[in-house]
């Protein structure tokens, strides 16, 4: 008997598996600044005890503000200026800064990069453009001003 295997289908279930693995295996990048601030250096009012009663300060909830940051020649110049924290928080102290290159930042990278490797071939393995998310979480609720 002979048979026929058919295997059309084999082609783009291998050409999909190949592409969830470069996917996979592209990866991402996160750098995480960390700042602890004790409890005597942040500044809180407190009510007067009213009856012998005490009253709790409110816990505020961080701020998380996000921003792009941009670098050029495979990340080794920066184009845009640094994040300034102080301004970022507004005086405050600052508890986490995080730098992340996101899977967007990621596609941005490589929509550019395809761009200028299709009008100079010569820069095929110099990213000209790379922007990376920082996130800056200051220690307590600010106005959030962009």
């Amino acid at each position: 008997m002979n048979a026929i295997i058919n295997l059309t289908w084999l082609k783009p279930v291998t050409t999909t598996l190949c592409c969830m693995l470069l996917f996979l295996a592209s990866g991402c990048s996160t750098i995480h600044f960390t700042q602890s601030v004790s409890a005597n250096d942040t500044q809180v009012e407190v009510s007067p005890l009213v009856a012998g009663v005490s009253v709790d300060t409110a816990q505020t909830a961080p701020v998380v503000m996000s921003q792009w940051h941009d670098s050029t020649l495979d990340g080794m110049i920066e184009i845009s200026p640094p994040v300034n924290l102080y301004k970022k928080c507004e005086g405050k102290p600052w508890r986490r800064v995080t730098s992340k290159l996101t899977f967007t930042n990621g596609l941005v990278a490589a929509v550019v990069s395809g761009f200028v490797t299709a009008v100079a071939p010569i820069m095929e393995y110099i990213n000209l453009y790379t922007p990376w998310t920082v996130e800056v979480t200051c220690e307590q609720e600010i106005a959030v001003n962009n």
